[in-house]
């Protein structure tokens, strides 16, 4: 291929000889192993090297190749099993084809890595470029004697490159040339038919002759289309041979290659088909050895088809349909077999969900242009008792010359057909639902899937004798059939459901089971155990094993759901090639004009035959702009970019922000006087009638909304007369009123008064007139009056808080004119308010001071007055004008009477799962006594009763009580919570207050002390608040950055064994609030800050608690808590103090550590007895000489909780040790 001085290629057949370096391994199998060939533009006109192939420098030494005058045309190609590179070197004037191997003398060097690009851009400008390649090369270019073609190493100039690259163009361009002149030589049809894949040769070929099958095919197809067909051949032989791993070949195959349609088809519209819808045989025993293509649908329609290429001047293939016939029931499954007891021909066996049919078919030579007909006439048939899964096929007991069939069905039935007879069937053990089905004839043994995910095997010989005689009936009488237990005769665990299961009968020497599972490709021997197994990185769909060329080894063709066609050897992918649609069935058949070729079926009727060539695909990514990038502008832009995202994130909010302007707008109006005939359920509570107050919503909308509807919801004992309304659909601006009343209906005051009303609707847009769904939301605040009465004052109470204000004292009536009116006396400094489910609550106005008391004999019962105190009096400042009233708390936290509510629901809590525990005891040993008595009464000569029927009845009347035990206890544990929220509720209002805490930091606190609706056996209202005030006292409560990074994550949430953890997260919450710590959720504010706090309140010195040591005590924090602050002047002098005391603090730190070893013990005994002492002088500070009652309380909660040891120390040295303990504590 030395330009134009070589004569053209023909298309005869020449005799290829091995070369001196295949004399010492001679084999006769060398013709038939294919060669990725490609051309090169070899000089021979020098000795030295030569430059041959793309991408490569092949050095030739001349005197190792006979034959090597000049002209000659070399090609290069790596192929197994030489495993090294060969060379093909015709001789144009002697006519030889020889073949060698790159022996060590030559040697193989990579200049430069051009492959797919360059391929790809030749590929793209062909047209445009081949007529310029033509005239710029037509003449040879020959370089002098002794000159060398390759670049070397001493002068790596671009200039060789350039060469070499003009060669290749010449050397393709020249090719191109005598191609289209006149045809192809039978060397070039050999390395096309290597370069296009085929991976099978004909094994009559003679051994020094190659395949011709590629020839037969160029044969029937004009010069033009076989012209261009062996240009991108040849292209693509190219790029293969230059890729220089089994890797980069997969790559360029899965991205270049097409499956090349050979003859297509489109079954029918809207049919279905499955894997076992297809198959291929020579079903009308034609004695041609073609095969014929069925395809069955489960529509019921049977086809039969012989395919064959369109001639040019036919552009239809209606003559390719041999038959079609409409059948009754649906195809699940179509097989060819010498299914005819009679007979050896091929016959048609079809299967329906409850029938077997065998069908022959025959054809008839017509006389006119219409050509053969072909008729389909029924055998025999099998009418089946059970629905019908697949079934298989096979020589069964090593008979001959005839086929057996198996059916399995949905209900896990193998049901054997000896031809016309039925011979018996057999349940599989165990069996859920029916997998994949196949026979092995070298075990003569029947392999499936079960629903267990394992592969099962089963002889037929085991089958048979498991059957008596007397079971091989007729098909009428298949459900009367049994046998003794059937036993598996080997099993393997796949772990995965499998798709298909194949056999092929390729050797009998060497037989392998074929399973396609899921995500895993496995080979079976016949024993059961593992050969290989492949891990797949697809969706397999189908797959066909078939017989390879090499020994030893299968080759498999696989197809997925990416509308790929894989092959593998073994476990090596060897091809791949893109499919227009995704396969459920794949065949191998042989036509007349074609062998080897795919026939691949889809789901939805496309019918494919294709083979694997080597015709890329066009598409190309286009070429992307080379511009100069301004990096200024980038930056500018990057900038402003990072300025969005970071004002988009700046904001905490989980919920999107609505927008402006809604499409219908909700107000809720309450009435400001209760209703004058109640709606209550319960009419009277306490000798109180209990009121109704009516609430009216206007809904008013912007826009057309369709199908809207109003949820009404109240917090329980809250009650209204409805809470579900369903609208009518509203127009642009029209306006609805809705009623309801609310009442109490319950015997305990709720935590809330407010409501939620919740409006859906569906709003119709351009691209969604169905509506899209949308939701408004508004609140309302039920009054006071609905849940109490005026009553008389009284003085003298069990629980108090004062509220401080910054403003003379008001007239109460003033502020409650809606319960002064009724009052009975006109007191203005005392006001009564009487819970209708609840205690009276007092209101006092001090006279001297600016203070105002709230007084109650229940704790919780002070929430609904105190919450409405104090936003009347925002609201009475408010209306005169006044804009600097501040409300305070400054009296000590009332934890520990919080702590009472928390301890009366934590027991309510414990109870609870104590009842459960018991009832489901009892309710096993009644279950017990029943299968006791039940068995008493079966029995035909019944004993004594031994005493189970009063045992039962026992039983019976525990169950029962214990039963309305938990009922009863599951209402006070609802009452219970509800008085918890209301105790919770007062204790956020005056930390509130104590520390001046903000809407957003009060927000927080609510979100962590109420973070449940309600109760559930699950998930309780103790641990939640554990949890997340421990993740406050970790993060933005923190003492230090440093405490900060302990790890954040919690165990599970599980009912606490006692309180005590949780009252000293409350308690040591509620200290760091009085250091002035702030509650956020952003990392900046987590460092606490300097606040000053409130007259009369002082930090809580925090203690270092022991291993061994119980938490604080709650009355030590709130004796702390009493303690008044000194005023700014005494402030400034006592700081100054304390700053000298630390600094001889420090000084003596030293000698203090030396001394703290020595008299650790006796530092115990003094600290537990000025804890003792400091107990005795709280209780006596907090005792009124009237409240006998509760000094008895105080008593006994110091009692209990003196066996708790704490240990204060003020030293510096000891303050990182509280760090510590307090951060592994929180």
């Amino acid at each position: 291929m030395n330009g134009s001085s070589n004569p053209p290629l023909d298309k005869e057949e020449h005799v290829l000889k091995l070369g001196d370096s295949f004399e010492k391994r001679p084999k006769s199998s060398f013709h038939t192993i294919r060669y990725d060939f490609k051309p090169a533009s070899i000089d021979t006109s020098c000795e030295g090297e030569l430059q041959v192939g793309k991408g490569d420098e092949v050095t030739i030494t001349l005197p190792h190749i006979p034959g090597s005058t000049p002209p000659m045309t070399v090609f290069k190609g790596n192929k197994r099993p030489y495993q090294k590179d060969c060379v093909l070197i015709i001789n144009h004037d002697t006519g030889e084809f020889m073949l060698e191997k790159l022996s060590s003398s030559i040697q193989v060097k990579k200049t430069r890595a051009e492959g797919s690009s360059k391929i790809q851009a030749r590929i793209e400008q062909q047209s445009v470029r081949a007529n310029q390649l033509t005239a710029q090369f037509r003449t040879p270019m020959k370089p002098g004697a002794g000159a060398k073609t390759s670049p070397t190493k001493d002068n790596p100039s671009p200039e060789p490159q350039l060469d070499d690259i003009k060669r290749e163009l010449r050397a393709e361009v020249d090719m191109i040339e005598q191609m289209s002149s006149s045809g192809s030589s039978s060397s070039s049809d050999s390395g096309s038919c290597s370069g296009s894949g085929n991976d099978s040769c004909s094994d009559g070929e003679q051994e020094t002759h190659l395949s011709p099958s590629r020839n037969n095919m160029a044969n029937g197809m004009n010069k033009s289309q076989g012209s261009n067909q062996l240009m991108n051949t040849l292209r693509n032989d190219l790029q293969l041979s230059e890729s220089g791993s089994d890797k980069n070949i997969t790559a360029s195959r899965m991205s270049l290659f097409k499956a090349r349609d050979w003859w297509a088809s489109v079954l029918g519209e809207g049919e279905e088909f499955d894997q076992g819808c297809l198959c291929v045989g020579d079903v009308d025993n034609s004695g041609s050895g073609y095969d014929k293509i069925v395809v069955g649908s489960f529509m019921g329609m049977l086809r039969i088809f012989s395919p064959h290429p369109a001639k040019p001047d036919e552009p239809t293939e209606a003559d390719a349909q041999l038959l079609e016939v409409q059948l009754p029931d649906p195809i699940i499954q179509v097989e060819t077999g010498k299914f005819v007891s009679c007979s050896e021909l091929l016959h048609l066996a079809v299967l329906h969900p409850r029938k077997l049919s065998v069908y022959a078919v025959s054809g008839t030579a017509g006389n006119v242009e219409h050509g053969d007909q072909y008729q389909l006439r029924l055998v025999y048939e099998h009418n089946l008792q059970r629905t019908a899964c697949n079934m298989t096929y096979g020589p069964f007991g090593g008979v001959t010359g005839h086929h057996f069939i198996c059916i399995q069905s949905m209900d896990g039935m193998l049901m054997f057909f000896e031809q016309e007879t039925y011979a018996f069937g057999r349940f599989l053990p165990g069996f859920l639902l029916p997998g994949p089905l196949s026979y092995c004839i070298r075990t003569d043994s029947f392999i499936t899937v079960s629903s267990t995910r394992q592969v099962e095997c089963y002889r037929y010989e085991t089958l048979a004798v498991a059957t008596d005689a007397d079971t091989k009936q007729d098909s009428d009488q298949q459900s009367k059939s049994s046998g003794k237990r059937l036993m598996a005769d080997w099993t393997l665990v796949l772990g995965e459901e499998a798709l298909d299961i194949c056999v092929p009968n390729t050797s009998s020497a060497m037989s392998s089971i074929f399973v396609l599972g899921e995500r895993n490709f496995f080979c079976l021997k016949d024993n059961g155990q593992i050969r290989f197994m492949k891990k797949l990185e697809f969706n397999p769909s189908c797959f066909l094993p078939y017989g390879s060329v090499s020994e030893g080894s299968t080759n498999i063709l696989m197809c997925n759901h990416n509308n790929m066609l894989l092959v593998y050897q073994d476990v090596t992918l060897k091809w791949a090639a893109q499919l227009s649609c995704v396969p459920v069935a794949v065949r191998v058949a042989n036509f007349p004009e074609l062998k080897g070729l795919v026939v691949t079926l889809s789901s939805d009727g496309h019918l494919q035959c294709s083979y694997m060539g080597t015709d890329p695909s066009f598409f190309t990514a286009p070429k992307v702009d080379a511009r100069e990038v301004n990096y200024d502008e980038v930056d500018t832009q990057m900038k402003t970019l990072q300025k969005v995202i970071r004002e988009a994130t700046k904001t905490q909010d989980i919920l999107p922000r609505a927008e402006t302007e809604e499409e219908l707008t909700l107000t809720a109006i309450v009435s400001s006087n209760l209703d004058e005939v109640s709606c209550a359920v319960i009419a009277e509570m306490n000798g109180m009638p209990v009121p109704s107050v009516t609430v009216k919503v206007k809904i008013k909308s912007r826009s057309a909304v369709q199908s809207p509807k109003m949820t009404v919801c109240v917090q329980p004992p809250l009650a209204v007369t409805q809470d579900q309304f369903v609208l009518d659909s509203m127009g642009s601006g029209c306006e609805l009123v809705v009623r309801f009343s609310a009442f109490l209906n319950g015997h305990y005051p709720p935590a809330d008064l407010c409501g939620d009303i919740a409006v859906s609707y569906s709003s119709a847009t351009e691209l969604n007139p169905a509506g899209i769904p949308r939701v408004s939301q508004c609140k309302f605040n039920l009054p006071l009056r609905l849940v109490c009465y005026p009553s008389s004052a009284v003085k003298n109470a069990k629980y108090k808080i004062t509220v401080d204000t910054n403003k003379p004292p008001v007239n109460l009536n003033e502020v409650f004119p809606d319960f002064s009116e009724k009052s009975e006396n006109n007191d203005s400094s005392a006001l009564g308010f009487q819970l209708i489910t609840g205690s009276r609550v007092i209101v006092l106005v001090s006279k001297t001071s600016q203070r105002y008391r709230i007084q109650s004999e229940s704790f919780e019962d002070i929430w609904l007055v105190a919450k409405e105190l104090v936003q009347r009096f925002d609201q009475h400042f408010a209306s005169l004008g006044v804009k600097d009233f501040r409300n305070s708390f400054t009296g000590p936290i009332p934890l520990p009477e919080y702590f009472e509510t928390v301890d009366h629901h934590f027991e309510l809590r414990v109870n609870a799962q104590k009842y459960q525990d018991l009832l489901s005891e009892r309710a096993v040993q009644f279950r017990a006594i029943q299968r006791r008595l039940l068995t008493r009464f079966k029995d035909k000569t019944p004993g004594p009763l031994q005493n189970l029927d009063t045992l039962m009845e026992g039983t019976y009347r525990q169950v029962i009580a214990l039963a309305d035990a938990a009922e009863d206890n599951r209402e006070c544990l609802i009452q219970a919570f509800t008085r918890l929220r209301s105790a919770t509720h007062l204790l956020i209002l005056l930390l509130s207050l104590w520390q001046g805490l903000g809407s957003e930091q009060t927000a927080i606190l609510e979100a962590t002390l109420l973070p449940l609706l309600q109760d559930t056996p699950q998930l309780g209202w103790e641990e939640s608040v554990d949890a997340a005030v421990s993740h406050l006292l970790k993060t933005c409560l923190s003492r230090s950055p440093k405490d900060q990074a302990i790890s954040l994550s919690t165990g599970p949430l599980t009912i606490p064994k006692d309180m005590s953890r949780l009252k000293k997260h409350i308690t040591l919450l509620c200290d760091r609030l009085g250091k002035g710590g702030r509650l956020s959720l952003t990392s900046e504010a987590n460092v606490p800050t300097t606040v000053m706090m409130p007259v009369g309140c002082e930090s809580i010195p925090e203690p270092i608690v022991e291993q061994e040591e119980e938490p604080p005590l709650q009355q030590d924090a709130t004796k702390y808590i009493k303690k008044k602050q000194p005023s700014k002047r005494i402030k400034s002098k006592s700081d100054s103090s304390k700053e000298s005391s630390r600094e001889k603090k420090e000084k003596d730190s030293g000698k203090e550590k030396e001394s703290k070893v020595s008299s650790k013990d006796s530092k115990k005994e003094s600290s537990k007895e000025s804890s003792k002492e400091s107990k005795r002088e709280s209780t006596k500070e907090s005792k009124e000489p009237t409240k006998d009652k509760e000094s008895t309380r105080e008593k006994e909660s110091s009692k209990e909780s003196g066996k708790e040891k704490t240990k204060v120390s003020r030293k510096s040295s000891v303050k990182v040790k509280e760090k510590k303990s307090e951060a592994g504590d929180g």
